[in-house]
């Protein structure tokens, strides 16, 4: 789940997909991948990216997700506040899924 090694790994060889559940996470507000802290992780990936010399258009795709997921969470929180959206809905709104993964 470390960003940082998963991208050094992949220059050295390209990774493969395999079909089974290795790893299992909740999401909640205060972990690195909630909608809180969607720009931070953004920043992040970011500098990781360029600090490899990661393409430019792999990058800015990263980018435009990352803040993509940002404004769908930041509408959640509004439409909730406001009370168009019940706090059991299960999340998609603009493609919000229920994790809250973005």
């Amino acid at each position: 789940m470390d960003f940082d090694l998963w991208v050094r790994l992949a220059k050295m060889l390209p990774p493969r997909m395999i079909d089974k559940n290795l790893a299992y996470f909740r999401i909640h507000d205060l972990q690195k991948t909630s909608h809180m802290n969607t720009l931070r992780q953004k920043r992040e990936l970011v500098t990781i990216l360029t600090r490899e010399h990661v393409h430019w258009t792999i990058t800015t795709r990263i980018r435009m997700q990352k803040n993509w997921a940002a404004l769908r969470g930041r509408l959640r929180e509004i439409f909730l506040k406001l009370g168009i959206i019940s706090p059991r809905d299960p999340g998609n709104l603009l493609g919000t899924s229920a994790g809250g993964k973005g």
